[in-house]
């Protein structure tokens, strides 16, 4: 768990906490022997996340129609700026009702308007044999600065899913639970799935089209991303 949690911090706490939480890196980043990076202030915090203009944006909340679906929908910014955030709302100011959810200045504030994910593939981190503690005080080992390592094997011995010819799996149940991790420690506005894909052995051989579309390892990949672990931009 450690292992995970610290590989985590790296690749997504390093801007996840001061963009969407508007608190300081990692600290197990920050106490990494030789890493390159000094603590934020608390003026470079508000200026990041957003704090020092959050006033400003919530001074009026507006409301928008989202021409998705016909619901109304509410920014939480001025209604000429919610355009820019949302394209799919029109901008028109509309009165609040009983059941309307009112953002307050903590949900304006931020300076992201949703976290965007390319799940080409999803892993494992476990902890190096030195230890991750005897490796993090230590520049010169081979595993630093994450400090831990990563595999497609499971605990049974199998791999997580089908690999391609580079580095994607067909592993959508655990890029699921990353698509979680996210949303309960950023909680951003919302998530989205920008870009996947899988090449499977020896595909630029398939020259005919027509083979290339109906390929069995893709289409069960395409579909299990697209229809049943994609993640809409806007929360309900």
């Amino acid at each position: 768990m450690r292992a995970a949690l610290r590989y985590q911090d790296f690749i997504l706490g390093i801007m996840g906490n001061p963009i969407y939480l508007g608190t300081q890196y990692p600290s197990g980043v920050l106490n990494t022997a030789g890493v390159n990076l000094t603590a934020l202030t608390d003026e470079e915090l508000g200026y990041i996340n957003g704090e020092s203009h959050s006033k400003v944006q919530c001074a009026t909340v507006a409301c928008c129609e989202d021409l998705r679906g016909g619901r109304q929908c509410h920014c939480g910014v001025l209604a000429a700026a919610s355009q820019l955030r949302n394209p799919n709302c029109r901008g028109e100011s509309c009165p609040f009702e009983d059941s309307d959810r009112q953002y307050t200045d903590t949900e304006c504030t931020g300076t992201s308007d949703f976290w965007s994910f390319d799940p080409y593939t999803a892993g494992f981190a476990t902890s190096p044999p030195n230890g991750i503690d005897a490796c993090a005080s230590n520049s010169s080992d081979p595993n630093w600065p994450m400090c831990v390592m990563n595999t497609n094997v499971q605990q049974d011995g199998w791999l997580n899913g089908q690999a391609s010819y580079a580095y994607a799996y067909i592993a959508p149940q655990y890029v699921r639970q990353q698509f979680g991790y996210v949303w309960d420690t950023f909680r951003p506005s919302g998530i989205l799935v920008a870009e996947f894909g899988f090449n499977p052995f020896m595909e630029y051989a398939k020259v005919s089209l027509t083979v290339a579309r109906t390929l069995l390892v893709v289409s069960p990949y395409r579909r299990s991303i697209s229809l049943q672990h994609a993640v809409p931009l806007l929360p309900p």
